[in-house]
């Protein structure tokens, strides 16, 4: 867990709760470089959302630029 990426998230002006609790998650598993690989299950069960809502927050992270998101090596590679 990068203690900077969680404060930058929680100093973030988002106001969605359910993004809110994605984003923390995913901060919870980034290294210092920002980058993050939990399983969507994992990420649900962390995040307390359904698989569906986890993916579909992720697309619309990625779609705004929040979140890039890497594949490669039958794994995908989430950088915020």
């Amino acid at each position: 867990m990068s203690i900077a990426i969680l404060s930058a998230v929680w100093q973030s002006s988002c106001n969605d709760h359910t993004t809110l609790l994605l984003l923390l998650a995913l901060a919870d598993w980034s290294n210092d470089q920002a980058e993050s690989w939990p399983s969507i299950p994992a990420l649900a069960a962390k995040s307390r959302l359904s698989e569906r809502a986890c993916r579909y927050l992720i697309r619309r992270l990625e779609s705004v630029g929040a979140l890039d998101v890497l594949q490669g090596g039958g794994r995908k590679h989430a950088n915020m």
